[in-house]
């Protein structure tokens, strides 16, 4: 069982978003991005892409067998390019000018605060052991929460 941790400054009250630094979501047939509840991942994109578990798994083993029919193959290319397009990841950010809290997918949002529209924004998990950008005197850690959780 992976832990939970906590995010905060050694120093000042800041605290950032308990967990493992974000969530992953699935985007709906209508352009929703809607968060994942662990457990049951999975079986939320599995919804969300209309298939089933064993399909999701086969597609994101990212092959195919030469022995699956024409029909079999032509499903598996449409959900590694559903995967691909409407699932992410929702990483826990700070703005480092402002200090407001958000969540950006890092690989397909723009890295911007919605607030102020700095660029100069961390993720949580990259924040952890450096100095703290909200009062320059304190370090950003990661205590173990002590919770455990089923995966």
């Amino acid at each position: 069982m992976p832990r939970m941790f906590r995010y905060c400054c050694s120093s000042c009250s800041l605290e950032l978003p308990v967990g493992w630094g974000g969530r992953n979501y699935v985007t709906s047939d209508s352009g929703k991005r809607m968060i994942c509840p662990h457990p049951g991942e999975n079986r939320a994109i599995a919804d969300a892409l209309h298939a089933s578990e064993d399909e999701l798994e086969e597609a994101r083993r990212n092959t195919s067998s030469m022995w699956w029919s024409g029909k079999r193959r032509a499903r598996w290319k449409e959900l590694v390019m559903l995967i691909s397009a409407r699932t992410g990841f929702l990483s826990d950010c700070l703005c480092c000018d402002c200090g407001r809290q958000f969540q950006v997918d890092l690989e397909k949002d723009r890295n911007e605060c919605p607030d102020c529209l700095s660029d100069n924004v961390s993720s949580v998990t990259d924040l952890f052991d450096k100095q703290c950008p909200i009062c320059g005197a304190g370090t950003i850690s990661e205590p173990d929460t002590g919770i455990k959780v089923w995966t």
